[in-house]
C-alpha cells in the first residue's frame, strides 16, 4: 500500500537531468516501526534505505548508481495465493541494490518471477523510469520516459478504488505545470475529510499513512 510520485527535473538544476521522488508508506497499526534509513554495502555498492523488520527488506531506496527504487505490494481481485505463505516482496528491492542501470534490472525480472512473490509492482527510476508489474504469473515490463510527473498508487482496499480518484487530484495539482516540490509535498500531505480511507495521507480502523520518504 504505498503512493509514489515522480517529477523531474525542470531546468533549475544544471548538468544531468535530476528527479524527485516522493512515497507515502501505508502500513496496517498492528507492523513495527520501520527502521531509519541508512547507508549499506551491497555487493560492494553504496545504497540508503530504510528497513522494514519483519521482511528485513524495504519498500525504497537509492544506489549510488544513480537509481532509485519503490515497491508497492498488488491487489489483485482474482489472486488466489496465500499471500502470508509466499517470500516476502520487502526483499525485492534489496536483491537489486547491486545493478548498476534499469537495463541490467530488466534482465534480472526473470529471475525475480522465479521467486514467486505475490503481486506487486517495482517502480526503478534513472535515465528513464522502469515499471515491472508481477501479477503473480506473468512479469510484464514497461517503460516510461521522463518527459512530465507520474503517479503510482495501490491499497489493500482494491487498486482500482484508489488509482482514478488520487490520480485526478495528482493531474489538479501537478499535471498542469504546477512541477514544484511544494505542489509534490501538498498532494502527499493531502486528505479528504470522509473519505480518509482513500485518501493519499489515508486513514482507516485497521491501517494508516506511516511516512513520508522523499
Amino acid at each position: 500500500m504505498c503512493t509514489v510520485t515522480i517529477v523531474p527535473d525542470d531546468g533549475r538544476w544544471p548538468g544531468q537531468p535530476r528527479v524527485r521522488v516522493v512515497c507515502n508508506r501505508d502500513e496496517r497499526r498492528s507492523r513495527p516501526r520501520a527502521e531509519a534509513a541508512q547507508i549499506r554495502d551491497i555487493g560492494g555498492v553504496q545504497a540508503v534505505y530504510p528497513v522494514d523488520p519483519p521482511s528485513k527488506g524495504t519498500w525504497i531506496a537509492g544506489n549510488e548508481s544513480g537509481l532509485i527504487f519503490s515497491l508497492l505490494n498488488r491487489s489483485v481481485t482474482d489472486a488466489s495465493a496465500n499471500v502470508k505463505a509466499l517470500p516476502s516482496r520487502g526483499g525485492i528491492i534489496v536483491g537489486l541494490l547491486d545493478a548498476e542501470s534499469i537495463e541490467e534490472i530488466a534482465d534480472r525480472s526473470d529471475r525475480i518471477a522465479s521467486v514467486g512473490y505475490a503481486p506487486f509492482r517495482l517502480v526503478v527510476v534513472g535515465p528513464a523510469v522502469l515499471e515491472l508489474i508481477w501479477d503473480g504469473v506473468t512479469m510484464v515490463d514497461v517503460w516510461h520516459d521522463l518527459s512530465g510527473p507520474m503517479l503510482f498508487t495501490s491499497s489493500s482496499l482494491g487498486d482500482e478504488r484508489v488509482h482514478e480518484p488520487r490520480l485526478r487530484l495528482f493531474e489538479s495539482m501537478i499535471g498542469q505545470g504546477n512541477w514544484d516540490q511544494r505542489w509534490q509535498d501538498a498532494f502527499h500531505q493531502h486528505l479528504w475529510p470522509g473519505q480518509e480511507e482513500i485518501s493519499v495521507m489515508m486513514e482507516r480502523a485497521d491501517a494508516r499513512t506511516v511516512s513520508t520518504t522523499v
